[in-house]
C-alpha cells in the first residue's frame, strides 16, 4: 500500500526574485504559502506559455503517484470583445540542473467546445488533473509546472496575483516515498 501525502502549492510571479535552473530565469515559482502582501509581484502574464519552478526539493528521491489537482486562472482584459479558449495543456516536469532535460511526468491536453468564452474584463478558472504513475523525483530535479494555452478574440493573459483570498494558480501534488 503506497501512503501518499499530498502539498499544496501556489503559482506567483515575484519581481525582486528569481532561481536560475537548467539554463532559464524564473520569477514565476509555486510557492507553499502566499507571501506577505507588501512583496513586489505582478498579478498577469501576456503569453501562450508560462512555467512555474518548484524552487525547493520535497526529500532526497520520492516518488510522483496519484492525481494532481488544482487550477489555473486566464484574465480576458479586453473590454469589449469576448474570448475563446480552444485548447490547453498542463504538464508536471522534472529537470536536473542542465539545459534541455526536462522529463514530462504527466500532461494533460483538452480541446475546448464549450463554456471556453472568457468574456470581455473577465476570468476563467481551468481545473487540472493530471494522472502521475510512480513516477520518480530523484536529488538534484526540480519540479515545473507548464501551461499552454490556445485562445481567440479578445486579449486573454494568466493571472497570478499575490492574493489568497483569490487564489489564482493552485496545484495539489502527491508524494509517495521509495522504499
Amino acid at each position: 500500500m503506497i501512503v501518499r501525502q499530498y502539498q499544496t502549492y501556489y503559482g506567483v510571479h515575484f519581481n525582486h526574485h528569481e532561481e536560475v535552473w537548467a539554463g532559464n530565469t524564473y520569477n514565476k515559482l509555486l510557492v507553499k504559502e502566499y507571501p506577505h502582501q507588501d512583496i513586489s509581484t505582478t498579478d498577469t502574464t501576456d503569453a501562450t506559455e508560462i512555467s512555474f519552478l518548484l524552487p525547493q526539493m520535497y526529500m532526497y528521491k520520492y516518488y510522483l503517484d496519484g492525481v494532481t489537482d488544482g487550477w489555473f486562472t486566464l484574465y480576458n482584459q479586453d473590454g469589449s470583445n469576448s474570448a475563446t479558449l480552444n485548447s490547453f495543456t498542463v504538464s508536471l516536469i522534472k529537470t536536473q540542473d542542465v539545459p534541455s532535460a526536462e522529463v514530462v511526468l504527466g500532461s494533460k491536453t483538452m480541446s475546448l467546445t464549450s463554456n471556453n468564452t472568457i468574456n470581455a474584463s473577465s476570468y476563467i478558472k481551468i481545473p487540472i488533473f493530471i494522472t502521475l504513475d510512480k513516477q520518480v523525483v530523484e536529488a538534484g530535479n526540480k519540479l515545473i509546472l507548464r501551461i499552454t494555452i490556445d485562445t481567440t478574440g479578445g486579449d486573454v493573459v494568466f493571472s497570478h496575483a499575490n492574493d489568497s483570498t483569490n487564489q489564482d494558480v493552485k496545484i495539489k501534488i502527491p508524494y509517495a516515498p521509495t522504499g
